[in-house]
């Protein structure tokens, strides 16, 4: 028999999602043949790899399967597939004020968590959120910055600035109560 190799097609995803279906290339055909004249069945191609395994490399093991043929024998490669980190994403919370009034407590939300994981199980460091509105700043719209010391073996941070919008603030003209006597201006 000809020798045929069956190779595990390298693959990858993110920490959290579902393996891709794993493919194979088999190469060595000869007079012509090809995977559909020559060969039945599939390779079997497996990996130990689950949606929660950690960030890094996994082997994707190529063994026979149902793969046969008549005039070739096998010899496999196995493949790597690759979990790389899944995205989180801290994004400032856009607040408004009326122009005078105390800047509200800058807040953030963070999205993309995967796996049960939290902030708390999954991240070390902080969130910093500022802006450079003022008591005093007249009205517009000012950044709330986020920045931070946020890491994760599983995850990227991205961070998401938002929106402080001051308002004009409400003045209340009051008429003065008076009094006067009949016929007088």
């Amino acid at each position: 028999k000809a020798v045929l190799t069956v190779t595990a097609t390298n693959a990858s995803r993110a920490y959290g999602a579902a393996n891709p279906t794993f493919t194979d290339t088999i190469t060595g055909f000869v007079n012509g043949d090809t995977v559909a004249k020559a060969t039945t069945g599939a390779a079997s191609l497996t990996t130990t790899a689950t949606t929660t395994s950690a960030v890094g490399s996994y082997t994707i093991t190529a063994v026979v399967g149902t793969l046969a043929s008549t005039n070739y024998s096998f010899v496999y490669v196995n493949g790597t597939l690759t979990v790389s980190k899944a995205v989180l994403t801290v994004t400032a919370t856009s607040l408004k004020r009326v122009y005078g009034a105390a800047n509200p407590t800058l807040a953030d939300t963070v999205t993309g968590f995967v796996n049960g994981d939290t902030l708390a199980t999954a991240t070390t460091g902080t969130v910093s959120l500022s802006t450079t509105a003022t008591a005093t700043s007249p009205i517009g719209s000012y950044p709330i910055t986020v920045t931070g010391t946020l890491a994760a073996s599983n995850y990227s941070i991205t961070y998401v600035n938002g929106t402080l919008t001051v308002s004009k603030a409400v003045l209340t003209v009051t008429a003065t109560n008076a009094s006067r006597a009949y016929g007088a201006a």
